[in-house]
């Protein structure tokens, strides 16, 4: 969620099915998201509702259909490192609405531009296994993410990690909501055979890239590429393959590159397409990698920018 455009600040201070709605906490291209305090329990949650109409950037009916499919992945799966879908609705004044847990974290992106990058050892264990094990789980229910990105990687208060916002999630075997031709997910992190937009069919191999160049962006708060534009950007990534040594020259240990690489790689046939499979062997790289010294917190920068 971003915060650089106005969420419906008339729905605070409202009452809807027993939740009763606070601040405004952030909004991306489809929903709102507020803090809402449950009014049965007191505990605070947080509540995604639609944009009003005007500000909507996909068509009416659709962010409709995409909001209810949100609801439907997220209730369809539990695991630790899955945010968890407490309540949902539909009321005529407001349209669906979700509710989840309250996370006061902050995300990766925040988290690593206070603390700096990860080492390879924190990376695996603690990023790397809740993510990936809750990829897996929407996986085994045929439930591809699309949106992996540092923003969307939620961090609970005691440390870990989460994964976030199925907003733009796809059921394998449906029929596709996304006009062939239109890109979805986030450049720098969505899969080049997404950014082509020459499938309407997405794999979990396109998750795969995307969750691991989460993993080299949170190790180096760089991108792999050295570019200067969004358009250049899109240009490297559906050009060649990310190779094993750019990931070693950004300070990623060699062991952990070469698994990282194989799964950034441009022909998805040749990619590393499960989680589990992905988690395992950046599991076992990093024990093969020798103890480096993490670069210090109080010089690192990260920043969401390109090399």
């Amino acid at each position: 969620m971003t915060d650089s455009s106005q969420p419906r600040t008339s729905l605070s201070g409202k009452t809807v099915d027993g939740f009763q709605i606070g601040a405004p906490l952030g909004q991306g291209g489809m929903g709102a998201v507020y803090k809402a305090k449950e009014l049965s329990s007191g505990r605070f949650v947080a509540m995604k509702v639609l944009l009003e109409k005007e500000h909507l950037s996909f068509a009416d009916k659709e962010a409709v259909l995409r909001l209810r499919d949100e609801s439907l992945a997220t209730a369809s799966v539990e695991h630790h490192g899955l945010v968890k879908i407490i309540a949902s609705g539909e009321i005529d004044s407001l349209g669906p609405y979700l509710v989840y847990e309250l996370i006061e974290g902050g995300n990766l992106h925040e988290y690593l531009a206070q603390s700096g990058p990860l080492s390879s050892d924190e990376m695996v264990h603690n990023l790397a296994k809740p993510i990936l094990g809750a990829l897996s789980a929407l996986h085994e229910k045929c439930i591809l993410h699309r949106d992996i990105k540092p923003e969307n990687i939620l961090r609970r208060k005691d440390g870990s990690f989460l994964l976030g916002d199925l907003g733009l999630a796809y059921f394998e075997g449906r029929e596709a909501k996304t006009k062939t031709g239109l890109i979805v997910g986030t450049p720098g992190f969505i899969a080049p055979e997404c950014l082509l937009a020459t499938t309407d069919k997405p794999s979990t191999a396109a998750d795969c890239y995307s969750v691991a160049m989460l993993f080299c962006y949170a190790m180096t708060g760089k991108l792999p590429f050295k570019v200067q534009t969004p358009q250049q950007l899109i240009f490297a990534q559906i050009k060649s393959d990310v190779q094993a040594k750019k990931l070693i020259e950004l300070g990623i240990a060699q062991s952990v590159a070469k698994v990282l690489a194989k799964a950034l790689k441009l022909n998805p046939k040749e990619r590393t397409s499960s989680a589990h499979k992905l988690f395992l062997e950046l599991e076992e790289g990093k024990d093969r990698s020798p103890t480096l010294a993490p670069e210090s917190k109080a010089n690192s920068r990260i920043s969401f920018t390109y090399l």
